[in-house]
């Protein structure tokens, strides 16, 4: 029965009383009289739909005996329903019934509205005059007007609920990125204090060499400083200050001044590679080989402040390589730049001393054998990556990495580990004509 329906089957079964429900109350009205009569009304009118309630009274009795529920339905669709469960106060219909509904909630946003909306403004203007009805009838042209949208496929979100919507996503959305910056901060504040935390243990890790080796002194009666003079440098030898140090064949450090005993492994306009070892006293075993490059450098045809400007980052770039530990990068020992001796000499040398590959290069290996197995790439890939990636963490570029620049070593249990060896020639300035090869 549509709510129009009902309007017309209530004017029929109360006209009797219909001066009683309309004439205005007076100070007299049997308050109790009219809330039973409207309640009477209402339960012809609803039938099933009216569910009397047992009466709740307060605690100083200020309630009638009046109390009953209304399952409101929309018309079109019985589904589409809702429960109102009134208590008449004592004094209605002078005050405003007390209204409770139940399964709201399974409305949407739009419909719980207007029917709140119902609920908070419209008993105030019924004030004086019955008005359960009324409330009824309203509410249930809203489940009505629910009840056509689902059937015409209209149930959609209104504007106000999609703007709703909009901002709580956009709400979201700020959330999800200032979290996202969190971590990133914290990623990044994490991998300052790694890197913090790798320098410190590499300056003790040196601090350690030193001492051993200043224990060792003692013992012999030599001091540290004296090593190279004792060791009576060969001709051709080359000097390091401050010295060197470096792990033997034992994987015990070992420390050195100067380096000798030069074998040319390869050499290219204005570079040349050797194979060197370090000066040591004759006692001393297990030396290990080194790589020594010789990369000249002329500054003839380019301005010269500029060009000492570019060398002295220069040094500051190769200190930073010198730094780098990391299992997969080629250890890079120590440096020394030669400055021209007077103001006429223009040519610079830079000596850059390296760990020594006992397999030699990934490109001498693909020179004799032409394919390696896939497994075998793969693995040694990983290696690589790892080695970049330390790089770049430590806010390095490599610059220039090919076949002649991955290294393989034979570890002491007969495997190969691939490493990348550093950038030195990218960390120089280019000579007039083209960079060093």
């Amino acid at each position: 029965m549509s709510p129009k329906q009902r309007r017309k089957r209530e004017k029929k079964q109360t006209s009797s009383d219909s001066s009683s429900l309309t004439s205005p109350v007076v100070a007299t009205t049997n308050y109790r009289e009219i809330h039973q009569t409207e309640a009477e009304a209402l339960r012809s009118i609803y039938g099933d739909d009216f569910e009397d309630v047992e009466n709740r009274r307060s605690a100083w009795q200020q309630s009638s005996d009046v109390t009953f529920k209304l399952h409101l339905r929309a018309s079109s669709n019985p589904d589409v329903r809702l429960v109102l469960l009134v208590e008449l106060p004592a004094t209605y219909p002078k005050t405003v019934p007390n209204l409770l509904l139940e399964n709201l909630d399974d409305l949407r946003d739009g419909a719980r509205s207007r029917i709140q909306e119902i609920l908070r403004n419209k008993p105030k203007t019924l004030l004086g005059s019955e008005m359960i009805y009324e409330l009824a009838v309203s509410i249930q042209d809203v489940l009505e007007d629910v009840a056509q949208a689902q059937a015409q496929d209209k149930d959609l979100p209104s504007l106000e609920e999609e703007r709703i919507k909009q901002e709580a996503a956009a709400i979201q959305r700020a959330e999800l990125e200032r979290k996202e910056e969190l971590r990133k901060q914290e990623a990044a504040t994490a991998e300052e204090e790694r890197a913090l935390h790798e320098m410190l243990q590499d300056k003790l890790r040196q601090r350690t060499q030193a001492r051993m080796l200043r224990r060792k002194s003692r013992t012999s009666g030599v001091e540290p400083g004296d090593l190279v003079d004792l060791a009576d440098n060969p001709p051709g030898a080359i000097s390091f200050d401050p010295p060197l140090v470096v792990n033997d064949t034992d994987e015990q450090p070992l420390v050195f001044r100067a380096i000798h005993g030069k074998t040319l492994l390869q050499s290219k306009q204005g570079k040349k590679t050797f194979t060197v070892r370090p000066v040591v006293a004759e006692s001393r075993c297990h030396v290990p080989l080194l790589v020594l490059k010789e990369i000249c450098l002329d500054e003839k045809g380019s301005d010269s402040l500029a060009f000492r400007e570019q060398m002295r980052s220069s040094e500051d770039k190769l200190e930073g390589l010198k730094r780098l530990r990391h299992p997969n990068l080629v250890e890079f020992v120590g440096f020394k730049i030669d400055r021209p001796p007077s103001h006429y000499d223009k040519s610079w040398t830079v000596f850059a001393l390296l760990g020594h590959a006992n397999k030699g290069s990934l490109s001498e290996l693909l020179d004799i054998v032409g394919t390696i197995a896939a497994e075998t790439v793969r693995g040694w890939m990983i290696q690589l990556l790892e080695a970049l990636e330390f790089y770049h963490r430590s806010g390095l570029v490599h610059g220039n990495i090919h076949c002649g620049r991955v290294m393989l070593f034979r570890n002491s249990s007969g495997g190969t580990i691939v490493k990348l060896q550093s950038s030195v020639e990218e960390a120089l300035p280019d000579p007039p004509g083209g960079s060093v090869p």
